[in-house]
């Protein structure tokens, strides 16, 4: 039976093959696994995970991904969790560059909205509306010295989103929160699959930020997942961040640390 960490992995590579990942293949003569993407060439969407072997057979491992990545046109990138083995792989093969992100995962069966402060429009469908990429595109796309979060997003991403098309049974729906002046202000997004539910594209305005409206929205789509029977939500951002410190006053709890790996 798979754990939940491997669950996780799996629910959040699933829902997004098709918009941000392009597929996801198992090595040829291994357990790993490699998400990639082929229209973004950053480490976030392009990894193997799943690494689980013997000290002795893991250089043997790296050269499968190594060749992989070189098949793809990828720079070479692991996903380290607690269930990746051996343990200390990190140590072992000496990385280029190492990135954290924190997994986590609100398990509540109801959110409490008080007090709107947006109005929500859903799109329910796999491609969002011009008004959603305009307000991610603002929120996104300019690099910002010290800021919290994923800043400075090549335009790729936002080709991935408005070209859309999830992978069979995976089911998605976009967020726009437009404020009391009636200007969209903050976006998100839920995809969702087999009862899991991925928050992504959480974005606020730049002109609107600092009213509490990216926590808002974000309560909306979790709203959402669980009215569509969705038992287990999760989302992926910088450890330690304001954006965590956030997520957890909303109710989400963290249940672990992942590591991009270039070797």
């Amino acid at each position: 039976m798979k754990n939940q960490i491997e669950s996780l992995m799996e629910a959040h590579v699933k829902v997004q093959i098709g918009t941000y990942f392009s597929d996801c293949k198992q090595i040829e003569g291994s357990v790993i696994k490699y998400a990639y993407s082929k229209k973004i060439e950053d480490f976030y969407w392009n990894y193997a995970y799943n690494i689980n072997c013997a000290i002795d057979k893991l250089p043997e491992e790296i050269q499968r991904i190594r060749d992989f990545s070189k098949e793809i046109n990828r720079e070479c990138t692991i996903y380290v969790t607690s269930e990746t083995n051996p343990k200390n792989i990190a140590e072992i093969i000496n990385p280029l560059e190492l990135e954290e992100e924190v997994w986590m995962i609100y398990n509540e069966k109801n959110i409490e909205i008080e007090n709107s402060k947006l109005r929500i429009e859903i799109i329910k469908n796999d491609i969002p509306s011009s008004t959603f990429m305009e307000i991610f595109d603002n929120s996104y796309s300019e690099a910002e010295e010290g800021a919290t979060g994923y800043t400075g997003l090549p335009k790729e991403y936002l080709d991935c989103i408005s070209n859309s098309k999830p992978a069979s049974g995976v089911t998605s729906a976009h967020f726009i929160g437009i404020d009391n002046d009636n200007i969209p202000s903050a976006v998100a997004s839920i995809f969702m699959f087999n009862g899991y539910a991925g928050l992504y594209n959480v974005g606020t305005h730049h002109d609107k930020r600092r009213k509490g409206f990216g926590a808002e929205i974000s309560k909306q789509a979790i709203s959402y997942a669980l009215k569509n029977n969705c038992h287990t939500l999760f989302l992926q951002t910088q450890a330690d961040s304001e954006v965590e410190e956030l997520y957890s006053k909303i109710g989400f709890k963290r249940l672990f640390i992942g590591k991009f790996i270039k070797i």
